[in-house]
């Protein structure tokens, strides 16, 4: 069901519209390694998404989304799962993020972080909407 893909221009709209701060464009940005989808079969709308990533070093959860008319549905858990197994097998003991939405993480046994002392693995404290109308966590997940 997941599929692979390079379409960053689809898939920064996706995440654009279900609320990620993601800026629209068709060049795949140089930190993404691997991104899926998954997609409604007749329209090829696309349901979900994720993408797994190295930032300062480290393996990060870039971006994972469920439109909102799907949310529940179990597609977001199958992403995380499956963007997880990769980044095993890339070699990672260890993943982070950073989440608008931390406590869907804390499910999956991910824990918050203190952002001053991990990675640089977020621009949050440049955009103007950071902890103004977004109050993101550095979040980690040993493998």
């Amino acid at each position: 069901m997941p599929e692979k893909t390079n379409d960053w221009l689809k898939l920064s709209k996706f995440f654009n519209e279900n609320g990620l701060e993601i800026e629209i464009s068709d060049k795949v940005p140089k930190e993404k390694l691997e991104m899926w989808k998954i997609e409604e079969e007749n329209s090829g709308r696309i349901l979900a998404a994720v993408s797994l990533e190295i930032r300062d070093g480290c393996f990060v959860l870039g971006d994972l989304a469920v439109a909102k008319d799907v949310r529940k549905t179990g597609y977001g858990k199958l992403l995380h799962d499956m963007m997880l197994e990769h980044a095993k097998d890339r070699g990672a003991t260890e993943i982070w993020g950073c989440a608008k939405v931390p406590e869907y993480y804390y499910q999956y046994g991910w824990e918050e972080m203190d952002r001053e002392t991990s990675p640089k693995i977020s621009g949050c404290k440049e955009c103007p909407q950071f902890n103004n109308t977004c109050f993101p966590s550095i979040i980690r997940k040993h493998l």
